[in-house]
């Protein structure tokens, strides 16, 4: 089995690469499923002029995105070629190989920007 860990500050990239995977396990008849976790939020304060007053201040925020996805693959499988198919730079990837879905004990972990 395969826990694949994506993220992203954009949701739609995340939904796209998704619905590309989902059509590529489909076609090599594996088993998915997909979970999606909950949104941070970070912002981000800075001044507008460190010369003048600190009340003049600006206010940023980034969302970030995560879902998980597992696949039941072997670690021999050629699939993983297929998940860097088409993968857009925004999405921060990571798999990981464990044996059962209760075992903790992972076999490799791989991160992929």
């Amino acid at each position: 089995m395969c826990k694949i860990s994506l993220k992203s500050s954009s949701k739609k990239a995340i939904n796209l690469y998704i619905f590309f995977l989902k059509y590529i396990f489909k076609k090599l008849n594996i088993k998915s499923t997909v979970a999606h976790l909950p949104c941070t939020y970070k912002d981000i304060t800075l001044l507008k002029s460190p010369h003048v007053s600190k009340k003049a201040k600006e206010h940023f925020g980034v969302k970030t995105f995560r879902t998980i996805i597992i696949a039941e693959v072997l670690p021999s499988a050629n699939v993983l070629g297929y998940l860097l198919l088409n993968k857009p730079k925004s999405i921060f990837l990571q798999y990981t190989f464990f044996t059962k879905s209760s075992d903790i004990s992972k076999i490799s972990k791989t991160n992929i920007k």
